[in-house]
């Protein structure tokens, strides 16, 4: 089965429905799994759009894998009843950084202007997110990892916030770990790729195209507001 994965998408519906358009293209009616790498909302003016795509898609394709991100992370933490895995001081400040990250965009897209105003069943989608998922080759997260800790020992603020020490680290880990969060990829390492295009800046929009023998991605599929891009060569 052919994996594609999806870079963070940040409120673009319109770009993200043209990658998947692309995606079918290149499926050519073959099994595929899609995998969302999490940062649907903030920054782009669709978050409602996308999200309201991907509510619908999920629920016709069984096989997809949906990731939290940073921003759902920042949202939940604005939910009443969401109980989560921080301390209380910790949560107050991530519901805070909510609206300083991008929120006010996603508030905007859904006309309301609070998190707890949000339809139920977008609540009920950002609560039911994976925190990771991992095939025999690959490990897939929004941020990273920590260096030096099993993949199964994760810190949760690790796995949706990790940067410097992790993009350093140029060792093996467990896994090939396919990932998003930086917008300044793509970027292809030994043990690591990094498939965030930075679309709410630049407006690339990419995903990794991957297969059960080879671990990193074989080729990259793109979309972009100033004219579609077809397809790179992974690496190029």
């Amino acid at each position: 089965m052919l994996t594609y994965v999806f870079g963070d998408t940040h409120g673009c519906c319109d770009l993200a429905l043209e990658l998947v358009a692309k995606v079918d293209t290149h499926a050519a009616g073959r099994d595929h799994r899609r995998v969302w790498l999490g940062d649907y909302i903030d920054r782009g003016s669709q978050s409602a759009q996308l999200v309201t795509y991907l509510i619908k898609s999920k629920a016709s394709r069984p096989q997809d894998v949906f990731l939290i991100g940073n921003h759902e992370d920042m949202l939940l933490a604005n939910v009443d009843d969401w109980p989560a895995p921080y301390p209380a001081a910790t949560r107050d400040i991530l519901a805070k950084s909510f609206l300083l990250n991008g929120g006010a965009q996603t508030l905007s897209s859904y006309g309301v202007r609070s998190v707890m105003e949000l339809p139920p069943d977008h609540l009920s989608f950002f609560k039911g997110l994976s925190l990771t998922w991992e095939d025999h080759l690959r490990f897939y997260v929004h941020a990273g990892v920590k260096p030096g800790v099993p993949l199964d020992m994760q810190d949760r603020h690790d796995l949706l916030w990790a940067r410097g020490e992790f993009l350093g680290f140029e060792e093996r880990f467990e896994k090939y770990i396919v990932h998003g969060h930086t917008p300044i990829g793509p970027v292809i390492r030994d043990n690591r790729c990094n498939l965030d295009a930075g679309v709410y800046i630049n407006g690339i929009l990419t995903a990794g195209v991957f297969d059960d023998e080879s671990e990193k991605p074989r080729e990259l599929l793109q979309v972009s507001r100033a004219g579609s891009i077809s397809r790179r060569q992974a690496g190029a």
